[in-house]
């Protein structure tokens, strides 16, 4: 599956003619091959179901032993992924009692936790992006998001909760170290003044006291420590050079 999967999107990359795909093309061209290429039977409609009525209707469910498990909805290559799309969808797949919503323009997949309880704009956890990311990096990742075993056994919906988890972690700490930063030179505790006069006295052969290393750290500029982490919001904006396309009309999504 890795190599197969590996081999068409390397032939998509250099494909020119993508950027002119319509919806039909980019779920035909793009989407479905993908699919299959985790080893999903496309041309089974009760695993790959298109056009899915479930109270209302979505591009593509993909089902477990007549299970929806799976909502992806497509969008033409080019087309900008807005707000609203992503709000109606997790909204929808929330409703539906869906664990993973995957909205996608073919070369961007945007991959939600419908049923965690935050707000929509919280649920995306990741985002794929075929004409940017590494090779290895996108296989991987459908891999464990979208492989058919996986999402059967419950593995892949294991393995998106704990990238969303870690993310959360990062996002917090890279929050709360420029606070913690700001709370050491403004109330020095006692090791601190001590690091400090040492670190002086080692400099220069003389040792500041308590009230000039409080003073000076005070008077420091706070100096905020570096990114840890790349961006926590997985939403792609590289696809906004591309100009938006007409809406589809039909699909209760959109």
């Amino acid at each position: 599956m890795p190599e197969r999967l590996k081999k068409f999107i390397e032939d998509l990359k250099d494909n020119s003619l993508i950027n002119s795909f319509d919806e039909a093309r980019t779920k035909q061209g793009i989407v479905l091959p993908i699919l299959q290429c985790l080893n999903w039977d496309i041309f089974n409609t009760d695993e790959v179901s298109p056009e899915h009525p479930a109270g209302g209707e979505v591009d593509f469910s993909l089902r477990i032993n007549d299970v929806d498990r799976v909502f992806i909805e497509v969008k033409r290559v080019g087309w900008r992924l807005e707000q609203k799309e992503e709000r109606q969808l997790c909204d929808y797949s929330s409703f539906k009692g869906i664990e993973l919503a995957i909205l996608t323009n073919g070369l961007v997949w945007q991959f939600y936790l419908p049923q965690l309880k935050c707000s929509w704009e919280q649920k995306i956890f990741w985002t794929i992006n075929l004409k940017e990311q590494n090779l290895d990096d996108i296989v991987l990742k459908f891999s464990d998001f979208l492989e058919k075993e996986k999402i059967k056994g419950d593995e892949a919906i294991k393995i998106a909760e704990m990238v969303y988890e870690k993310q959360k972690r990062e996002k917090k700490i890279k929050e709360a170290l420029p606070k913690a930063w700001d709370s050491l030179i403004n109330e020095p505790n006692e090791l601190l003044i001590e690091l400090v006069q040492n670190t002086t006295e080692k400099l220069c052969g003389y040792k500041p006291d308590d009230e000039q290393v409080k003073y000076f750290l005070k008077r420091s500029k706070p100096i905020s420590p570096p990114s840890i982490i790349p961006r926590t919001d997985f939403r792609d904006r590289s696809i906004h050079s591309y100009p938006p396309g007409p809406k589809k009309k039909c699909n209760v999504l959109t």
